[in-house]
């Protein structure tokens, strides 16, 4: 190679002056890209009215802004106040392109708001100074933050006429100003505010019956609120679309798929893509002819498996003889003093339910009442009444009929023990000594009825009494008759007056005997 024609001193400057030159031309370039601004988020606060109005300083509001050329759905959105950390305000709707969309914590009639708020948060409070608010996607993204801590003055006004903070233009600067404008407030008003909302279509549902049973439809009313033709909006129920024409005032059909709650979304959107929505919740049963199927009003077993035999111990079992689960939710059970209403409990397709009284605070009376199910919607289902009760009988449900049973089956299916035969003619006996009036018998038959005081001899007291008086009448016998033991109780008095009588009237015949002889002495 050859030798270099350039001096070390040369090339040196020339470096230097390369290095110059660079620097000179390069950092202007460098300044610019450090001065571009950010690009616009796709959704801004746009003006916030933090002041509130002259007449409650609690008419706040704020506007959010869509700076792209698409609509944007908000559903799942959400802002919070300070930190991330604060409660979620949710949001719901959409933003038309470069379209808006108003977030008040009052309704338009508590407001100089002359427009309907897309969504209204009573809590979201907008501090005047140390303002910070924080826009998040559905992700849980930040769009948009406003972070006025240390700011003084903040922008808008307290004093009268108070004013709104809007963004300056151009937008993408980032800057605020107050607001110097009026636009979309009560005429009467002296704020200076310029509220926009998205102008998405409105809608209110009405209330339907709170219970509906699984396959019966009732009609939904849908009331439509919208500035322009109701051609342009499509009314969808449950994701599925009406097809009849929309008008302010519509109907539309609505039936119960399952049993327990069913949330119902009535939703309507314009042409637009700018819709409304409203989720009502319906709870839904299913009819079925549930059995009173047995009852335990006098336990003489622990049942309830506490340890003791008491009056919680009483039991009420509920059978379902349909073909799936029943959830009764909502359906209730009444005697006549009390109540009870299902929450949670379900029974079994071919299954059975024991409530007992400590849960129900039902009191099955020993002397006998009634008792009644009632579906959710207030049809009478099932109900049984019962007489005197019987310790550790349970009154059962046989074939359309109900029987008293000494064999209690709680959650099993029932099984008929008739009284054991030695008892039941022990009852039989009595019930017959209990159907004489011994009043009767000593007034009008004093002879005919003595069989039923039969004593040990064979002989009846009735007879020795009638053979002693003449026929004349019986003294009055106490005819309280409570337990078997009353016949030896009723054999006794009548055997006593007949012996009394009887000697009495062997003294009366002995004395006479004796005037004879003696008047017949010589």
């Amino acid at each position: 190679m050859g030798k270099s024609q350039y001096s070390p001193t040369t090339v040196f400057l020339r470096v230097v002056i390369l290095f110059i030159t660079l620097f000179v031309f390069c950092s202007p370039l460098a300044v610019y890209a450090e001065e571009k601004p950010a690009p616009l988020p796709s959704v801004i606060f746009y003006e916030i009215m933090w002041a509130g109005s002259n007449a409650d300083s609690g008419d706040e509001w704020l506007v959010l802004k869509n700076t792209t050329d698409d609509a944007i759905d908000l559903e799942g959105w959400y802002i919070t106040r300070q930190n991330e950390d604060d409660k979620k305000f949710i949001l719901s709707g959409a933003i038309a392109s470069q379209g808006y969309y108003l977030i008040s914590r009052k309704v338009k009639e508590e407001s100089i708001l002359a427009i309907d708020a897309d969504a209204v948060f009573s809590g979201l409070i907008l501090n005047n100074t140390n303002m910070i608010l924080n826009l998040y996607n559905e992700e849980g993204g930040v769009i948009d933050s406003v972070k006025m801590a240390g700011i003084k003055p903040v922008p808008g006004s307290n004093s009268s006429p108070k004013a709104s903070m809007i963004r300056a233009e151009p937008l993408s600067d980032g800057l605020w100003e107050t607001n110097k404008r009026q636009e979309n407030l009560d005429p009467l008003s002296e704020e200076y505010a310029t509220p926009q909302n998205s102008g998405a279509p409105r809608l209110s549902v009405s209330d339907i019956t709170q219970w509906l049973a699984v396959g019966i439809s009732q009609n939904i009313d849908i009331r439509l609120e919208y500035g322009s033709d109701f051609s342009k909006l499509h009314l969808f129920i449950d994701g599925v679309k009406q097809e009849s024409a929309l008008k302010k005032e519509n109907q539309s059909p609505f039936a119960c798929r399952k049993q327990g709650e069913n949330k119902i979304e009535v939703k309507v959107v314009d042409d637009n893509g700018l819709y409304a929505k409203e989720t009502i919740v319906v709870t839904c049963y299913q009819f079925a002819e549930i059995i009173i199927n047995e009852i335990m009003p006098m336990p003489n077993s622990d049942y309830n498996n506490d340890g003791k035999v008491d009056i919680y111990d009483e039991w009420i079992e509920l059978y379902n003889p349909f073909k799936e689960k029943i959830l009764l939710r909502g359906w209730q059970i009444y005697d006549s003093t009390s109540s009870y209403t299902f929450v949670e409990e379900e029974i079994g397709a071919g299954d059975f339910l024991v409530l007992f009284r400590r849960v129900s605070k039902i009191s099955l009376n020993d002397d006998g009442e009634s008792l009644t199910l009632f579906s959710p919607a207030g049809e009478l289902v099932s109900e049984v009444e019962w007489s005197k009760a019987q310790r550790g009988f349970a009154y059962a449900h046989f074939d359309g009929e109900y029987l008293w049973t000494t064999t209690a089956t709680p959650g099993k299916s029932n099984v008929f023990t008739a009284q054991p035969e030695e008892e039941k003619a022990t009852k039989e006996k009595k019930e017959v000594i209990e159907e004489v009036d011994t009043s009767d018998v000593v007034k009008k038959a004093p002879v005919k009825k003595a069989v039923a005081y039969k004593n040990k001899t064979g002989n009846t007291g009735q007879k020795i009494l009638s053979v002693a008086l003449g026929g004349a009448s019986l003294p009055k016998v106490n005819s309280d008759i409570g337990t078997g033991g009353v016949v030896h109780q009723q054999e006794e008095v009548i055997d006593k007056w007949g012996l009394g009588l009887v000697g009495v009237a062997s003294l009366i015949a002995l004395a006479r005997l004796l005037v004879n002889v003696i008047f017949s002495l010589p």
